[in-house]
């Protein structure tokens, strides 16, 4: 934070948490926030809030305290500096290799550089001390904390960065004071801040993703979408449970005059009808053209054989412009739906017997059998000039 306010020139400045993710080589904001309200408790750090909701280019402002912006009027003055003169707190190593070692490793590290090339030996417990080891209001390390602590010493030493004397006392080598460090170390401290970097642009786009109009309206879509499914899988679990609830004897009944109220509609309203009971099925998650040939597969031949005689009855029976009407509701809720057209194919003749050419002069051609596929056998019988298309298509 303070490097950030050196860059900017103020003493409070707008820092998004992302940001300081990226800065102090954590791993995520959760640890952020919990060194923020560190320092808010200590009276170090205030964060004023800021941020505007609903909005992407806003942060909480972090500023430093008045009293750590002033300064003593005259050197007679009480007030001391909460911070430390600089020469005791040297500079922390660079990004990529507190990303590669650990933050409690380059606390180490710093403390081992703070000590510099003093005579006076350290010991473990004023080095854990320095290097924030202990827990807070404790002074003396545990075992377990000197342990940690020589762990981190060790690796420090396996990279270059620090070297134990001959008396024991650990200090900082020449490379960790210029903040130098091997290749491996660098290209592995790299690698993370790539990988933070990846994370924390995958974060942003997901946020600003959220309060984008377009993202917002389709996501209101699917919610409403999966609402009306649900209200429409439990409308159908209620129908079929009431319809399961009659009895055989009520079940025909209902279906009969279902039947003939459905028969008495215009082309338009029945076409009207199905469609509207084909959306309901499909907001339930039913498939039309699974359900059509379940349904198919249901019937026996000879109910197929008789539901398509009384259809193809019906059909005939209807002036010309229904039967137009008719056949585009057909095709439409068949093109809509997906589902399969079957053509009644008229039956192939036996093979004509060879006559004279005198009587094929006198019978004329005869019609293609794909003509014959264009009308339904029992419409072609009712046809006032079927019986002449008969004579003609069987030679005598």
């Amino acid at each position: 934070v303070l490097a950030r306010m050196d860059r900017t020139g103020a003493a409070a400045t707008a820092i998004p948490q992302r940001d300081l993710v990226l800065d102090c080589a954590v791993a995520s904001r959760t640890t952020v926030r919990a060194s923020l309200a560190r320092l808010q408790a200590a009276g170090l750090l205030e964060v004023h809030q800021t941020y505007l909701p609903g909005t992407t280019d806003t942060a909480h402002t972090l500023a430093l305290p008045a009293e750590l912006q002033e300064e003593p009027a005259d050197a007679m003055r009480t007030a001391v500096r909460r911070t430390g003169p600089s020469s005791s707190q040297p500079p922390q190593p660079g990004l990529p290799l507190r990303r590669a070692l650990g933050l409690p490793a380059c606390a180490v590290l710093r403390s081992l550089g703070a000590v510099g090339d003093s005579a006076e030996p350290t010991c473990p417990a004023d080095l854990a001390l320095r290097a924030g080891l202990l827990d807070p209001n404790q002074h003396e390390p545990s075992p377990a904390q000197l342990r940690t602590l020589r762990r981190h010493l060790r690796t420090l030493a396996q990279h270059g960065l620090a070297s134990l004397d001959t008396d024991g006392t650990w200090r900082a080598t020449a490379a960790a004071r210029v903040g130098v460090a091997d290749e491996q170390l660098q290209l592995v401290g790299n690698a993370a801040g790539a990988a933070v970097q990846t994370q924390i642009d995958a974060e942003r786009a997901a946020f600003r993703a959220r309060f984008d109009a377009s993202n917002r309206r389709a996501r209101w879509e699917r919610q409403r979408a999966s609402v009306l499914a649900l209200a429409a899988k439990t409308a159908r679990a209620t129908q079929k449970a009431w319809w399961n609830s009659l009895d055989a004897d009520a079940q025909q009944q209902r279906r009969d005059a279902r039947t003939d109220w459905f028969a008495s509609l215009s082309p338009a309203d029945q076409l009207a009808r199905k469609q509207l009971l084909a959306r309901r099925r499909a907001r339930t998650g039913e498939v039309e053209s699974d359900r059509y040939a379940n349904w198919l597969r249901a019937l026996s031949p000879d109910d197929l054989e008789r539901r398509c005689r009384d259809r193809a009855a019906d059909f005939a029976g209807r002036p010309a412009y229904e039967q137009q009407q008719l056949a585009a509701a057909w095709a439409e809720h068949r093109a809509r739906w997906k589902l399969p057209h079957h053509r009644r194919r008229a039956p192939i003749p036996s093979p004509p017997t060879p006559t004279l050419p005198e009587a094929d002069l006198l019978e004329g051609q005869r019609p293609d059998l794909d003509e014959l596929v264009l009308f339904d056998v029992a419409s072609y019988s009712h046809s006032p000039t079927a019986g002449h298309h008969r004579r003609r298509a069987v030679p005598a």
